[in-house]
């Protein structure tokens, strides 16, 4: 879709009024220049560090959804009160060996969010 979206803008021409895809395309889309700054009135509702700000008070997008990790644990396992109730519980030695993680896209966010927290 990119591609079609770049050789549209080179030739002037509009093909689409919204799109919906990750935060890492719209940077990229950003930074070619295939997206135009808006604004709305909804967007007063939004935080500010849901939308992308762009000049003059507009914005190159706001984000629609989000996503939330849960932990789960067995409790035969682990103890009812060493629960975890944060990444910071994680490093414990109590967990070691007793934690899995799922391959695939979601992982990556998750070990992410884990590093940045």
């Amino acid at each position: 879709m990119t591609l079609k979206l770049e050789e549209e803008t080179k030739a002037r021409r509009n093909i689409a009024d919204a799109i919906e895809t990750t935060e890492g395309n719209l940077m990229f889309m950003r930074d070619d220049g295939l997206l135009r700054p808006y604004n709305s009135l909804h967007l007063k509702k939004y935080p500010d560090d849901a939308k992308e700000p762009a000049q003059k008070g507009l914005y190159y997008w706001a984000l629609a959804r989000e996503s939330y990790i849960g932990f789960m644990y067995n409790k035969n396992l682990v103890s009812k009160g060493f629960a975890p109730k944060g990444f910071d519980v994680l490093a414990a030695s109590e967990l070691k060996g007793k934690m899995g993680i799922s391959t695939g896209e979601t992982s990556g966010k998750i070990i992410g969010a884990m590093i940045k927290t």
